[in-house]
C-alpha cells in the first residue's frame, strides 16, 4: 500500500469541501436559513459575552448556531457515506484515484470511518494540527488516520 501524497490528498480535501459548501447552503436555503449573519462570529462571541443583545442579534445567533451544526454533521455525512461505499472514497478522492483503508489494507469499517471524520472535523478546529502531524509522519497519518485505524492510500501504483 503505497500512502497516498499529501498534496493530491489535499486538493481533494479542498475540492470535496466545496461540494460541502455549495451543498450545505443550497439545503440552507431550502429550508429558508441564511448563512448571511448581521453580525461577525467575533461580534457574536463579544455580544454574548456582554449579555446585551438585541433580538435581531439573538437571531443571528441561533441561525449562525443552527448553520453551523448543519454544516458540522454534514460534513461528517458526506465524507463517511462516501467512505463507506465500495468507492473507499469521497468523488474527489475517487477522481485522484486515492482509497481509504485500515491498517491491514482492507475496508475499514463504518465507525472507523465516523472516528476518523469527527476527528477530521475536530481538527481543523484545532489550528489544523491534526492536518499537520501528516507532514512528519513516515506513512503520511494525519491524527484522524492514527485514531482511526486508517491510511489514505493511492490507487494508481
Amino acid at each position: 500500500m503505497k500512502p497516498a501524497n499529501l498534496f493530491i490528498r489535499s486538493i481533494a480535501f479542498i475540492l470535496d469541501s466545496m461540494i460541502i459548501g455549495v451543498i450545505s447552503k443550497l439545503v440552507m436555503l431550502l429550508f429558508g436559513i441564511s448563512s448571511d449573519f448581521l453580525v461577525t462570529e467575533d461580534e457574536m462571541i463579544m455580544l454574548i459575552e456582554q449579555d446585551n443583545l438585541s433580538l435581531s442579534e439573538i437571531v443571528d445567533i441561533e441561525m449562525f448556531s443552527l448553520y453551523l451544526t448543519f454544516s458540522n454533521v454534514f460534513f461528517v455525512l458526506y465524507f463517511s457515506v462516501f467512505e463507506a461505499t465500495s468507492w473507499q472514497a469521497t468523488p474527489m478522492k475517487k477522481i485522484f484515484k486515492l482509497k481509504i483503508k485500515d491498517q491491514y489494507g482492507n475496508r475499514p469499517s463504518f465507525t472507523r470511518i465516523i472516528i476518523r471524520n469527527i476527528t477530521k472535523l475536530l481538527s481543523g478546529y484545532i489550528f489544523l494540527i491534526g492536518y499537520i502531524i501528516a507532514l512528519f509522519s513516515k506513512k503520511r497519518k494525519a491524527l484522524h488516520d492514527i485514531i482511526a485505524g486508517c491510511i489514505v492510500v493511492d490507487t494508481d501504483s
